[in-house]
């Protein structure tokens, strides 16, 4: 029996999810990275781009939130199983909720600054960075999201956490169980007509775009992408099934032969797929973003259960850390990216120049605040009555609904 397996009938905790929740977050700083020097363009660009970052921003892009999503989905569902709704959803609102509101109060006009500041300066194509303002000097359209920047997994985590509470009965638990096991059944010809269903999900929320001229309704200044929020809304609500029917979990990481084969290559079609072009390469990339992400979620996860799935007082460290870092390193890539747009230096460089200071410089923060009970309060989410001795008992999947 295998451990993922061991785990589906003990219902024990996958020590392995821990590090790929880590990973997942960690992942964002060569994402962010590798959109400075993105071919697209991104809140701030370097002088000159590299199709390669572009293509390995694009690769990230495609399974790195969906895979973080559904193991959120997972976890929410674990925990909700144990509590009782009202409690869980207090628990998830602070955990969440209060260092949204910190990171918004304390980073964010730190972040936009540092846009504000690139957009006086130029490159090659123009300035580094747009203004927070336009012409006339109101607001921008998308000001909201730029303040929030990366912190909007948070608000979306949120909005599914009050989505699970809300429908979660014992009825629908049973429900879910059923269909759980029913998925588990399909033939390979069957899941291969769900994925192109999802692939049309994924056309439909795209159409909208290009038949309107605009993002689908949501709030104003851009406060939540409704587009991203429901293209993520299947893979949290997939968690959530693998939580139920462990199953599915194993079967969406197990590696079989020629499964790696396929999801790389996927992944790499989606990388270096044109964002632009004619209306039928548009459409084709928007049926492909979905299969895409199944495909390296495939691939992360599958390697987390093989090599994360032992006791590691490193992948214990960057567990605990992995939440603060996150937080902070765009701010660090900010900086970074403006101060390097200054130099000449092979892109390449720039890039792990860039990566590297922002993860050491998030890092470095998290060490040198991570034993104040404050900290932990405003940007974990962590409750002062959590010693420290309770929290190296305490597992991150249960700090994680804390």
């Amino acid at each position: 029996m295998s451990r993922l397996e061991a785990g589906a009938a003990t219902q024990g905790r996958l020590h392995w999810m821990d590090g790929a929740r880590a990973s997942l977050m960690l992942l964002g700083i060569p994402f962010h990275a590798a959109m400075v020097y993105s071919s697209q363009g991104w809140e701030i660009s370097s002088p000159e781009s590299s199709e390669l970052l572009t293509a390995l921003a694009q690769a990230s892009s495609a399974f790195r939130m969906p895979a973080f999503f559904l193991v959120a989905g997972f976890f929410a569902a674990m925990m909700l199983a144990k509590r009782p709704r009202g409690a869980f959803l207090r628990s998830r609102v602070v955990r969440l909720g209060l260092p949204l509101v910190t990171c918004l109060l304390l980073l964010s006009p730190l972040q936009v600054g540092l846009l504000e500041l690139a957009s006086g300066m130029n490159g090659v194509n123009g300035p580094l960075a747009q203004s927070f303002f336009d012409a006339e000097g109101h607001l921008r359209g998308d000001a909201a999201r730029i303040w929030i920047a990366h912190l909007w997994f948070l608000i979306d985590l949120l909005a599914y956490t009050a989505l699970l509470c809300a429908v979660m009965t014992p009825a629908i638990t049973a429900r879910l169980q059923r269909l759980g096991g029913w998925l588990h059944a399909l033939p390979l010809s069957a899941v291969a007509g769900l994925l192109l269903l999802h692939a049309g999900f994924s056309l439909l929320l795209g159409a909208y775009d290009n038949l309107a001229g605009r993002p689908l309704p949501g709030l104003p200044y851009g406060v939540i992408s409704t587009g991203k929020w429901l293209f993520n809304l299947p893979f949290f609500m997939a968690g959530v099934l693998c939580f139920h029917e462990r199953r599915l979990l194993h079967a969406a990481i197990s590696w079989r032969r020629g499964s790696l084969l396929l999801a790389a290559a996927l992944l790499v079609l989606f990388a270096l797929w044109p964002s632009d072009g004619e209306p039928w390469q548009k459409a084709l990339r928007l049926c492909l973003w979905p299969l895409a992400s199944w495909a390296g979620l495939h691939l992360v996860l599958g390697a987390c259960a093989r090599w994360l799935d032992h006791p590691s007082a490193w992948v214990r460290h960057f567990v605990d850390s992995a939440y603060s870092i996150y937080l902070f390193h765009l701010m660090f890539v900010f900086a970074g990216g403006l101060a390097l747009a200054l130099v000449r230096l092979p892109l390449l460089l720039e890039f792990l120049l860039l990566a590297g200071s922002a993860l050491g410089g998030a890092w470095a923060v998290h060490l040198a605040l991570r034993r104040n009970a404050v900290y932990r309060l405003l940007f974990n989410g962590e409750p002062p009555a959590d010693t420290p001795k309770r929290a190296l008992a305490t597992t991150t999947v249960e700090r994680a609904a804390e």
